[in-house]
């Protein structure tokens, strides 16, 4: 008992009160960007790009704030029936911010690869930021697209007790007797799809990992080593020729792309965690599989620094 009031301290603590703040702040910051790019009169596909990762990082932080972070603050929002109404469609829209939140990160790395290191194919091919956004838009919602089949409301009858009056119209004596009524409520439950073990091995834990985790993460750190690579030719160049003023801008356009990688790694490899354990429990047990409390924990860290990773990074370019 003692160990589940410390996990709902800890809860409250990361969701409730650190990722309710941060995200606000998050809304803010991605609202600026938003602004800030919009305004520009010769957009690069560079701010095309981040433009629509603040968008999609908007998404993920209000569903992130909904369903986490206003819930740890008020349990009592669990058993509002508008609250559980949201659930099933709130569930899916934060996987479709996240799912375009990490490969526009992946998009914007690409962007820079072709920029810093082969710069004759980029102005001979002369891609737009279309090129990048429109697939990744597309495949964030077809993706998610059977998220929104795996929740519904259901009707769950319970037995309430209650003391009622017997003593008629007996001025002197009370009787209580206590009776057992039925209730009907409502709850967010799994649909048939969402317990089907093979859609539960197949899509959930398997393709969760390789299209969040592995293909991203793979793609992310060869292209930036090799835009650090080169970087560090270019710089070596330019700080003995005083390189021109777009040289200077292409430079710091990578570095901030390096920068938001390396803060998306540390703020994603956690979430990855729960889905690796998961994953190595589906071949171990058979039935529905009991979360341990360090997993628990785990998972109150992963939503607080994801929300971080979506608050923070856009706005190093507005700096």
């Amino acid at each position: 008992m003692e160990d589940k009031e410390h996990l709902r301290l800890f809860g409250f603590i990361m969701e409730g009160i650190l990722l309710v703040c941060i995200g606000g702040l998050g809304l803010i910051g991605n609202c600026l960007c938003i602004i800030t790019f919009s305004r520009m009169a010769v957009q690069k596909n560079f701010h095309r790009l981040m433009l629509t990762l603040a968008i999609y990082d908007i998404l993920y932080i209000v569903t992130s704030i909904l369903l986490f972070g206003i819930p740890s603050l008020y349990p009592a929002v669990y058993n509002q029936s508008t609250f559980k109404h949201l659930v099933p469609i709130l569930l899916p829209l934060i996987h479709v911010g996240l799912t375009g939140s990490i490969y526009l990160t992946v998009a914007i790395a690409l962007e820079r690869y072709t920029t810093v290191c082969h710069p004759f194919f980029k102005i001979s091919h002369a891609w737009s930021a279309c090129t990048y956004i429109v697939p990744i838009v597309l495949f964030s919602i077809l993706y998610n697209t059977p998220k929104f089949l795996e929740l519904e409301i259901q009707d769950k009858i319970v037995n309430l007790t209650q003391e009622v009056d017997v003593s008629g119209n007996s001025t002197e004596l009370v009787i209580l007797k206590n009776i057992t009524i039925q209730k009907e409520i409502e709850k967010v439950g799994p649909t048939d799809l969402r317990i089907n073990p093979t859609y539960i091995k197949v899509y959930i834990i398997y393709l969760n990992l390789i299209i969040h985790g592995i293909i991203p993460l793979v793609l992310l750190i060869i292209l930036n080593v090799l835009i650090y690579r080169q970087l560090r030719v270019f710089q070596s160049c330019i700080d003995s020729s005083n390189g021109t003023g777009i040289q200077q801008r292409e430079i710091r356009l990578s570095q901030v792309s390096l920068l938001i990688v390396a803060i998306f790694i540390l703020c994603h490899s956690l979430r990855w965690i729960p889905n690796i354990w998961e994953l190595k429990q589906s071949g171990e047990e058979k039935g529905e599989l009991k979360w341990p409390n360090w997993i628990e924990y785990i998972t109150h860290l992963s939503h607080l620094f994801t929300v971080l990773n979506s608050s923070g990074t856009n706005c190093q370019t507005l700096k």
